[in-house]
């Protein structure tokens, strides 16, 4: 499309009550604003195109996310060191107490 081409799409709205009667119906039909939509305006580039902006931003988001991944697995495996060495020092006085009580 061109850059003074636009589709625009418009709806009719209507509101339509019906009022029944014995031996009678009665319609009213009361037509309300259209809605409008604007499908498409200005230039486009080829299709699956991003324009720098959102390149950049797609870019900042992944060096986020390796810093994030990064920073979890660090993390990760301080927790898991943690874990370790708590399970050897409960060994450690569960043996020390079994060895006193025997």
């Amino acid at each position: 499309m061109s850059g003074s081409q636009r589709v625009v799409v418009t709806r009719s709205v209507a509101r339509v009550i019906t009022v029944r009667l014995p031996g009678r119906v009665v319609t009213v039909r009361q037509a309300g604003p259209p809605r409008v939509t604007v499908v498409s305006f200005g230039l486009q580039g080829p299709p699956g195109a991003l324009s720098d902006e959102v390149q950049l931003r797609l870019l900042r988001a992944e060096q986020s996310a390796e810093a994030a991944l990064q920073v979890a697995t660090v993390a990760s495996n301080t927790v898991a060191s943690l874990m370790a060495d708590l399970q050897s020092s409960f060994t450690h006085y569960a043996g020390a107490i079994a060895a006193q009580e025997g």
